[in-house]
């Protein structure tokens, strides 16, 4: 079976030296590395102000922002998800805990590889056209679409890159 969750977005975009963004990352944390200069958090809109500190002591052009706004974020979880994303993408998968950056669905997207499901961070503008391209191009494998989690519910096991 094949779930299609969407997830809540609360995400934060750090754009820093690259050495200033090692130093931000701490045990535990759930970030995606997406360049050299430029990290998301997910699950840590509430302590923006904390997270730009920290930053501005590393590099003091450093900017953090809240960018939930402009990105979706998908769960395909269940058995098939593989299935589902090998129909959706040409990317390579890292084992869990690791992150892809390329096309999926023909849109640029992010994939955070975890134990149970694979997250679809994408551009929130295109965000229903991975829906629909999910929902139809995975139809045989009967997706399930699960509502969006509480914005309070917090983003379980981290994934550090």
């Amino acid at each position: 079976m094949l779930e299609l969750a969407s997830v809540a977005s609360d995400v934060v975009g750090c754009y820093a030296a690259p050495a200033a963004l090692d130093r931000l990352i701490g045990a535990g944390e759930f970030v995606v590395r997406v360049a050299p200069d430029e990290l998301l958090r997910l699950g840590e809109r509430d302590r923006l102000a904390e997270l730009e500190a920290r930053l501005l002591a590393l590099d003091e052009h450093g900017l953090v922002l809240d960018i939930s706004s402009g990105v979706a974020v998908w769960a395909l979880r269940g058995d098939d998800r593989f299935e589902a994303f090998c129909r959706l993408s040409d990317l390579e998968l890292p084992e869990p805990s690791g992150v892809a950056q390329g096309l999926v669905a023909q849109v640029p997207a992010k994939v955070v590889v975890r134990t149970d499901e694979l997250l679809v961070l994408v551009s929130s503008v295109v965000s229903h056209h991975l829906r629909e391209r999910v929902l139809g191009a995975c139809a045989d494998l009967s997706p399930a679409e699960v509502a969006a989690a509480p914005p309070d519910t917090p983003v379980a096991e981290a994934v550090t890159v």
